[in-house]
């Protein structure tokens, strides 16, 4: 969740809001949906810090998944994911 709180502090009030999920283990999923444009990026947070933090990014036509290790590419992403 450092990554999180790294890009807020790069972003500030262009933070997009997010929903979260938790699931049986304690890994967290912050969830970013938009309709126009088609875009979505949701990052996985394992309950393991033994376990990559993946980011999952896709609009209509494309999609990809990547290990994010620090928070320049969650910043990329969120502000990919703001753009008109």
């Amino acid at each position: 969740m450092k990554l999180v709180v790294e890009a807020y502090d790069v972003l500030r009030d262009n933070f997009p809001k997010a929903s979260a999920a938790t699931d049986d283990r304690g890994s967290i999923t912050l969830d970013w949906t938009r309709l126009e444009p088609d875009r979505t990026v949701r990052l996985f947070c394992p309950f393991s810090q033994e376990q990559p933090v993946d980011i999952f990014h896709h609009t209509k036509d494309e999609y990809a998944v990547e290990d994010i290790i620090s928070s320049p590419t969650l910043v990329y992403w969120l502000q990919w994911f703001n753009e008109i």
